[in-house]
Formats: structure tokens, sequence, C-alpha cells
């Protein structure tokens, strides 16, 4: 960002590393690919870099996404196992978020 690359330039950029360097023995996370962009555009690359990941690479992989729509998309996939994780913000006796 420094240089002056938007936000969503430097994501791409990130991803297409991690697509170059990933191997069978690679454990790769990714959080929120493609949120820097529209719905469509957003869903269509973070669909198609977990695909390329999980099946063509075939490595380890964690991710996470607010693309519902890619869990209908990988529920046959014998590469990809689905997972849904939430979570809960409490207040402590003192008031602060725990």
């Amino acid at each position: 960002l420094a240089g002056g690359e938007s936000t969503f330039m430097v994501e791409l950029a990130e991803a297409s590393a991690v697509l170059r360097r990933a191997t069978r023995s690679s454990l790769v996370a990714l959080d929120e690919l493609g949120r820097g962009t529209g719905t469509g555009d957003g869903a269509a690359i973070a669909g198609a870099v977990l695909q390329w990941l999980a099946e063509t690479k075939d490595c380890r992989l964690f991710f996470s996404t607010h693309y519902h729509t890619l869990s209908t998309s990988f529920e046959a996939s014998s590469a990809i196992a689905l997972a849904h994780m939430s979570a809960a913000i409490e207040q402590g006796p003192d008031g602060a978020e725990q």
C-alpha cells in the first residue's frame, strides 16, 4: 500500500504468489479473498483460487469467506471439506468485550 497500489491489487499479487508457490506439502491460509471488489467478481476470484489450490495443487488449505454461495458450489467436491465457524462476543463483569 505504501507503494501506491490499491488493496485489491496487493491482494491479487499475494494470491498470485500463493498460487505459484503452493505445493502438495503446503499449508495455506486465505481469509476473505476477493473482498476488495464487487460481489460477482470477488466470488469468482475466491472460487477459482479455492478450486485451483484444492484440486490442482492438492495442498492443505484453510479458506474463510463471506461468499456463502461457494459452499454450495463445492459441496460435491471430494477435494474440499466444508465447515462453518461462528463466534460470540460477550461482555465481562467489567463491561469489556471478551
